[in-house]
């Protein structure tokens, strides 16, 4: 039998070596607050000021029908989640629930209890959003300047405490000379970064945050220069180039994973976050169901997903593809064109060898 250390174990390592399963909800993000005190110029979250976050008891009660489903890694994440005063509450009880336990955050918030809880009782990772080495650049970013040296000094808090953190940054216009900075940062404090593409609409349809990204060129050139990512492209291509997965709606593997799912603030599995191509983007309310009986309607809508009026289903790139529209107010081609050309960039490196 195949074991995992927890201790050195990532995410996409824990993934990987888990059950085959499709109808198990091994690893989940739990949304504790959509609040941030970032404005990120990227973000997709929109707070809803009228609608009631989750407690700390429905909170747990969530989490108790987690681990009866079988889930054993939670993401939590926002917004920022230490902006809840009952953060290290939650984090404890998630703890004691035996969760594999990943933090996001922009690390600007992290205090000395923070520390002392973790010292305590670690997590598997902090994933720390860093997304400018210069200040004015995460300022302009992040919309709060003065949050960059709050950010570092909360990043060093965390190093002198012994907890394994990562740098996250998304790759655009704004910081696409500070990506090399950045990884060069994570280098010095023995950590890698890892530079996301994804750039989604909000919420709520709007495209505004679709401004923040870099041209397809830009990122294609980015993305040879990254021997992994190399890597994984001319994998996925070769995938691709097999008969039996040409136009094979059946063998795609939306990014939110089989495995994976979402709950919002809002004590909801939500299923358009999960799965943003769904034409069906009812959210399944965890006050009315189970977290059992939502996941089985959730399985049951995928089941249905080649059945679905879907253009991508036609679509020969889609293991180039990195995502599909959200469902925003306007039609987005951005995911399209860069499929194409990542497309005609590895067939060159191909014939080129």
């Amino acid at each position: 039998m195949n074991t995992i250390d927890i201790s050195t174990v990532t995410l996409a390592d824990f993934l990987n070596s888990s059950v085959d399963s499709n109808s198990i909800p091994l690893v989940g993000s739990f949304n504790i607050t959509y609040r941030c005190n970032q404005r990120c110029i990227h973000c997709g979250i929109v707070n809803n000021a009228d609608r009631r976050e989750m407690d700390f008891l429905q909170i747990c009660r969530i989490m108790d029908e987690l681990r009866e489903v079988g889930c054993l890694w939670l993401i939590i994440t926002g917004g920022e989640p230490l902006l809840r005063r009952d953060f290290l509450d939650i984090y404890i009880y998630a703890k004691k629930k035996g969760f594999l336990i990943t933090l996001f955050t922009n690390a600007t918030l992290i205090t000395s209890e923070i520390i002392d809880c973790f010292k305590v009782v670690s997590p598997n990772s902090v994933a720390v959003s860093l997304h400018a080495i210069n200040e004015d650049i995460y300022g302009n970013i992040t919309g709060v300047r003065s949050n960059f040296k709050k950010c570092l000094e909360g990043i060093d808090l965390l190093l002198k405490a012994g907890i394994h953190i990562k740098i996250k940054s998304n790759i655009m216009q704004l910081n696409k000379e500070e990506i090399p900075k950045i990884k060069a940062y994570a280098k010095e404090l023995g950590t890698k970064a890892i530079c996301n593409t994804m750039i989604r609409s909000k919420l709520d349809g709007s495209m505004e945050s679709l401004k923040a990204r870099i041209s397809d060129e830009d990122l294609i050139k980015y993305e040879l220069s990254d021997e992994r990512r190399v890597i994984q492209l001319k994998h996925r291509y070769k995938l691709l180039k097999k008969p039996s997965n040409q136009n094979s709606f059946d063998f795609y593997r939306c990014v939110a994973g089989p495995n994976v799912f979402e709950i919002n603030p809002y004590g909801e599995l939500d299923v358009h976050r999960s799965y943003p191509c769904l034409p069906e983007s009812q959210n399944f309310s965890l006050t009315e169901y189970t977290f059992k009986q939502a996941w089985q309607n959730l399985l049951e809508i995928r089941s249905r997903m080649p059945l679905l009026g879907c253009e991508c289903r036609e679509c020969n790139l889609f293991l180039l593809c990195d995502i599909c529209n959200r469902g925003g107010v306007e039609r987005d081609d951005y995911p399209c064109q860069v499929a194409l050309k990542r497309k005609e960039a590895i067939e060159k490196l191909f014939n080129n060898a």
